[in-house]
């Protein structure tokens, strides 16, 4: 998913290419009618990677990743996001992981980089509360997935309807739920914490302010505490104005 992002896209593209990669794979980006040179960019990669663009359709962050979803031939599905980057090896360990059949779904921690210690605690936080939440019991067990990494076999992602479409912006968020529910009782969903594979993050959304920021993504305790959903639904919502670079076209 992309709009705006010329100068994180080129990043994220060639940190693939770093890959050395020689699996069959293929890159699906969903623009969200990007009008900087977002696009000029990704198309400079035509020659070292199997890219294709798609244009959103203006639907919300969920209905993107879905058109992606929808189009793609393979059969491991990894969504990430146009601020993101990988480490090397990581599409190789990837491919190892997903050679275990009872492996469903698979995420990690994020890294943030080029920022505070506040910020980079902040997403340390997030990450050991997002473990935590997976090794509770049932009914209370949970999943907090997140759209910078989420890798899942295409078998569950079309079981549970791929990602909630509108205009919330806890599309991912939700996913984790929806995979808890259909494997209610199972252990089938690995949520790995593994340092050595990170995705790493371009968090200049904390540019607005810290306070600011962590007050719009507030509404991320709901997938740790769900009964706060009913009074964080507002904090849901695309905040245009605010964040312009998340706005539905």
């Amino acid at each position: 998913m992309t709009r705006n992002e010329e100068k994180k896209i080129g990043k994220m593209l060639q940190s693939i290419v770093n890959q050395k990669f020689h699996g069959k794979y293929e890159i699906i980006i969903v623009d969200a009618h990007s009008s900087d040179n977002t696009r000029k960019i990704i198309t400079s990669f035509f020659n070292q990677l199997p890219l294709r663009i798609i244009d959103g359709e203006g639907k919300g962050i969920g209905a993107d990743r879905n058109i992606g979803g929808n189009i793609c031939k393979g059969n491991i599905l990894f969504f990430t996001e146009g601020d993101c980057f990988l480490n090397k090896g990581f599409l190789f360990e990837l491919q190892r992981l997903f050679r275990n059949k009872n492996l469903m779904s698979w995420s990690t921690i994020t890294f943030p980089i080029k920022s505070s210690g506040l910020i980079q605690l902040t997403y340390k936080m997030y990450d050991v509360a997002r473990y935590l939440l997976t090794k509770i019991p049932y009914p209370f067990k949970g999943y907090s997935t997140s759209g910078a990494v989420l890798v899942i076999r295409r078998e569950v992602w079309s079981k549970v309807g791929g990602f909630q479409e509108g205009t919330n912006m806890n599309d991912d968020g939700f996913m984790g739920r929806k995979i808890r529910d259909h494997y209610r009782g199972k252990d089938q969903f690995l949520f790995c914490i593994s340092p050595k594979y990170p995705i790493y993050r371009i968090a200049d959304r904390f540019n607005d302010g810290y306070f600011k920021t962590l007050n719009h993504y507030i509404y991320i305790l709901g997938n740790f505490f769900p009964f706060l959903l009913h009074y964080l639904k507002n904090q849901m919502v695309y905040e245009g104005k605010r964040f312009s670079h998340e706005k539905i076209q």
